[in-house]
């Protein structure tokens, strides 16, 4: 499990253990998404000055890329860990191909759609198949909020 204390991340162990610093810097790290293969670690950092989305190798020793070069953040792995997916600052999914061989390679950053994306936790994952997202999409619009009081006796009543 992979979690943000006090802008750093830091792994913790399925089993006992104490927890495992993987990115611990006078910067902010956040959202840690770690490779379908277990050997990498995508995060953002904002020691450029500005939120980017980075790969470094998970629980070893290896060199720190930068993936995204204008700003980026909430990245996703494909499910074949072939492609790294974030959010630009335009809220544009931009998909970068990947191969995790001895060394980690970057392609070249193709945008993929504009995302009218909910900025918080997870707004947005990869569908199973790689063959699509689920986003919770932001709304201009004015949403109802509707409040039920005593739900439980008007479903008893109800089901009478």
């Amino acid at each position: 499990m992979i979690y943000e204390k006090e802008g750093d991340l830091f792994a913790l162990p399925l089993e006992e253990g104490e927890p495992i610093p993987l990115a611990e810097t006078p910067f902010i790290e956040t959202t840690g998404r770690i490779s379908p293969d277990g050997r990498f670690l995508a995060y953002v950092s904002n020691e450029t000055g500005r939120d980017e989305v980075w790969v470094t190798p998970f629980l070893s020793q290896g060199r720190r890329e930068r993936v995204s070069r204008d700003g980026g953040g909430l990245p996703l792995w494909s499910r074949d860990g072939e492609t790294l997916f974030y959010l630009n600052p335009s809220f544009e999914a931009v998909a970068v191909p990947v191969r995790t061989g001895e060394e980690l390679t970057l392609g070249t950053p193709d945008v993929l759609f504009r995302a009218n994306i909910h900025v918080g936790p997870s707004p947005w994952d990869v569908l199973e198949n790689d063959e699509g997202f689920l986003v919770i999409a932001r709304s201009d619009e004015p949403s109802d909020f509707t409040i039920v009081w005593n739900w439980a006796a008007e479903l008893d009543a109800r089901a009478r």
